[in-house]
């Protein structure tokens, strides 16, 4: 019988990628949540007409329900993460694709922002740069020829609950 061929390290390393990544999302957003006073113009200046008790229970919601959408998603991504790196390639695709598509709206987030905070600045770069690095470490020669024999079936391991 064949000896299991070892996940290469720089699979565990875009695992830890990934969730460091959707950690510094959840942080990105809790300091957006932070500003309370800009929430509370933004809301006044779609609805002007609304109370302050309104407005203060539309923000306060605002922000748990946001809080809640996060939450799932930081949980979305580690279980992807933890998945891709027990060499399920769907794992691996979905994380290229939601990944990519972080990389291409914080890259235009950059670009039309003209006054970005620098902790928001902060942040949306480093974003960028772990989510770009564990994209590619997934695609690497060795992590790409794991992949491939966990697809082929060798070494295969069924899904654990």
């Amino acid at each position: 019988m064949a000896r299991p061929v070892a996940e290469p390290k720089v699979v565990d390393v875009a695992r830890w990628l990934w969730i460091v990544s959707a950690l510094v999302s959840l942080v990105q957003v809790m300091v957006e949540l932070a500003d309370r006073e800009r929430l509370v113009a933004e809301i006044r200046k779609r609805e002007p007409a609304l109370s302050q008790d309104d407005v203060d229970v539309a923000v306060q919601g605002g922000m748990v329900f946001t809080l809640l959408i996060v939450g799932v998603i930081v949980l979305l991504y580690v279980k992807a993460a933890n998945r891709m790196a027990q060499g399920r390639n769907w794992a691996r695709v979905v994380l290229t694709l939601v990944g990519g598509a972080s990389v291409v709206y914080g890259l235009l987030q950059l670009a039309v922002a003209t006054e970005l905070p620098v902790v928001d600045t902060s942040l949306a770069v480093a974003g960028l740069g772990l989510n770009g690095t564990a994209i590619a470490l997934m695609y690497v020669p060795t992590a790409a020829a794991w992949f491939a024999s966990r697809v082929s079936g060798v070494d295969r391991v069924p899904d654990q609950p």
